[in-house]
């Protein structure tokens, strides 16, 4: 059996679930992926509430690239569109998992049940590769009954909702909770829609301290503005001066905007009384009514309560549901439930913005019970921090790690955009070894930019946190590591490099290594930045030089691809540079007819000339089709792309991954253009 056709099972049709049949198929894979209910069901039953991160954050690459391949005509949403749950479904998840790529791979309404190795009991061949000389055993339940399957690999993406964590005091349930509440009372209510006669002239019992409970609380609150007699009643088991913490400049706006409405209302409204550090005993259920005993804190004292409400809303989390593998051996996390390895990662993860948007590497989702993998929200356990973005950072990890424990080297070093929905496809890829290491690069802003220009061959704008900002010291650490590599030129890209506030710094310590290029769009240079940076290339002696960006020798032409008022910012950054002795690279990407270069090139000069810059230095670039401007075309044809045949008698010097490499926040990948393949990491160092 060839490694590229290994069989591959996935739990569940959520959203990183189909990702991962996805990325699977277009690997070479056999893939089938089995839903306990519809795709994305449980998207659907929280479909009314808004996500708080844009889309860009919720579809990966190769699944929006899947349905423009697809249907040229999809209207996939935009980049930094907030969507609902409904919407999400609708117009993303539904559309992706009907391609014909994965439409008879998913088998809705057919659960499975539990999860064995063939041959093994769990207390057999304790941690030894042994097991893995027996497929994995599933047995499944549908509308025909019970049957079993065999797998190479399983992936576990069935997430944890609706497995819900419990009111009662120390995570176990109060006295009567599992007789008086059921499932619908642990969900995200509907409060203005279709659940909202629940609530009318109500008085409500809401448990929790996180966005779920906060958003409940909210809408509870308008509907108590316009139906008299609507009350709540809002418990949190910490003692704290506000139910929720606030996130100094959190990026999610709408998450900030909730945060601060709740802990407002738990302060001011009328219509919310909130209890700090309740601890719920026992919910009685009477003909009409919960009876709710309780205590909270008072000094060291705990003084009891008891509450009548109408309705109970318990937003209090949810928890992994690991009955399903307990035949296989997988060393989980005693406090969080979650693969032992990244949950000891993430415990010491602090995220100032409180997004952990990177995957923590594909060792850490490595078990004992070889080839089975546990994704997506899952993998965190109880841990909320989950986001999306992490879960596809998984996938490709994942699948790195598959293909270099497989040696199947139709796999390595494929691009993004290879095939129809280019995240792998299986095909045989040129390899080019590293000759030497003239150049390193540094990806010192990750993806972020205050522009959002049409061609960006890596899709970078304001609200793409795909990659993070290197810090001075990693900056500083790899620069003192390439001295030993003889490396002769330091490169800085992003995103928009003066984004990071340590730019300045990295810059003025970079130019006492060696020659230093800054690629900016210069349209957020400060003066007093440009003066240190001038005043450091005096002291260091050696080259500092900026290539800026600038898409059309006026503002309608360059504007209409980088945005409102980008053309005069840039001109002024790039009259700032020429003030202090600068003479900046203007790189233009060429996007008009051959019979009008002449007259633009000379618009160009006559335009900087304005500006001071008498002799400019100009750069013709070609388009991408990769990245945004994949999205945008259809980007590159099957015949178009480079193949080992192609490579023979080719001088493969002249590619820029002969002879550097990038930094990026998740490691050293291969080079700049390439730094959201699979495989194209290396690891932390240069090395």
């Amino acid at each position: 059996m060839a490694e590229s056709k290994r069989r591959i099972v996935i739990v569940g049709a959520g959203p990183i679930g189909i990702e991962a049949a996805l990325f699977a198929l277009q690997a070479g894979f056999d893939v089938q992926v089995f839903e306990k209910h519809d795709v994305a069901a449980n998207v659907a039953d929280w479909g009314h509430v808004e996500l708080f991160t844009p889309f860009s954050m919720n579809a990966s690459p190769w699944g929006r690239a899947a349905l423009s391949a697809s249907s040229p005509d999809a209207t996939i949403p935009d980049a930094d569109e907030l969507l609902t749950g409904r919407e999400f479904l609708k117009r993303y998840l539904l559309p992706l998992s009907r391609l014909p790529v994965l439409h008879d791979r998913i088998h809705v309404r057919t659960e499975v049940l539990a999860i064995g190795r063939a041959h093994n009991r769990k207390s057999h061949a304790i941690g030894q590769p042994a097991r893995a000389e027996h497929p994995f055993q599933l047995l499944l339940c549908d509308e025909r009954g019970q049957r079993t399957l065999e797998a190479d690999v399983v992936f576990d993406c069935s997430g944890t909702y609706p497995h819900h964590n419990w009111v009662g005091a120390g995570g176990i349930p109060c006295g009567g909770e599992s007789v008086c509440l059921n499932a619908s009372d642990y969900r995200c209510a509907d409060v203005l829609g279709n659940d909202r006669a629940r609530f009318v002239g109500r008085r409500t019992l809401v448990v929790g301290a996180g966005h779920s409970a906060a958003t409940t609380v909210v809408q509870l609150e308008q509907l108590a503005t316009s139906e008299p007699g609507t009350s709540v009643v809002w418990l949190t088991h910490q003692q704290n001066d506000r139910p929720l913490k606030r996130l100094e400049n959190d990026p999610l706006e709408t998450r900030d905007a909730l945060v601060r409405s709740a802990n407002d209302l738990a302060e001011h409204s009328p219509n919310v009384e909130w209890l700090s550090g309740g601890q719920v005993r026992e919910i009685r259920r009477t003909a009409d009514a919960f009876e709710v005993s309780l205590e909270t804190p008072n000094g060291q004292d705990a003084v009891p309560h008891r509450l009548v409400v109408d309705r109970v809303v318990a937003n209090v989390g949810y928890r992994p549901h690991n009955a399903l593998y307990e035949e296989l051996q997988v060393h989980q996390c005693y406090a969080t439930e979650g693969p032992i390895k990244l949950a000891a990662a993430l415990l010491g993860q602090s995220p100032v913005d409180g997004l952990i948007r990177s995957g923590q590497g594909a060792e850490t989702l490595v078990n004992p019970e070889q080839d089975f993998f546990i994704l997506g929200a899952k993998s965190y356990g109880r841990n909320s921090q989950f986001l999306l973005a992490a879960g596809f950072e998984q996938i490709r990890e994942l699948f790195e790690l598959l293909v270099e424990s497989g040696d199947d080297s139709r796999l390595k070093g494929c691009s993004e955009e290879d095939g129809a929905g280019g995240a792998m496809a299986a095909r045989v890829v040129p390899v080019v070894d590293l000759q030497r290491m003239d150049e390193l690069w540094f990806q010192v802003a990750g993806t972020q930019c205050n522009l959002k220009c049409t061609h960006c061959f890596i899709s970078c704008h304001p609200k793409n946190d795909a990659f993070g900002n290197l810090t001075l010291a990693q900056v500083k650490d790899r620069l003192d590591e390439s001295r030993a590599l003889d490396v002769k030129e330091y490169y800085f890209t992003g995103g928009e490099p003066f984004l990071n506030r340590e730019i300045v710094p990295i810059l003025e310590t970079a130019s006492q290594y060696g020659p230093v290029t800054v690629l900016t769009n210069a349209t957020v240079l400060k003066r007093e930045w440009v003066e240190r940076l001038a005043a450091a290339r005096e002291a260091s002696g050696l080259q500092l030089e900026f290539r800026v960006s600038i898409d059309g020798p006026n503002a309608a032409m360059n504007d209409a691809i980088r945005g409102p008022r980008a053309f005069d910012r840039a001109v002024q950054g790039v009259a700032l540079l020429v003030e202090h002795g600068f003479q900046p690279i203007i790189t233009m990407i060429k996007t008009w007819d051959a019979a009008d270069e002449v007259r633009i090139l000379s618009e160009f000069r006559e335009t900087l000339h304005v500006v001071g810059y008498t002799h400019p230095r100009l750069k013709l670039m070609p388009r991408l089709q990769i990245g945004a401007e994949a999205e945008r075309t259809e980007g590159y044809a099957p015949q178009e792309r480079v193949t080992p045949a192609m490579m023979q008698g080719y001088d493969a010097s002249q590619l820029l991954c002969t002879h550097s490499r990038i930094v990026t926040d998740r490691g050293v990948a291969v080079c700049p253009i390439l730094i959201e393949t699979p495989g194209a990491h290396f690891g932390p160092t240069l090395a």
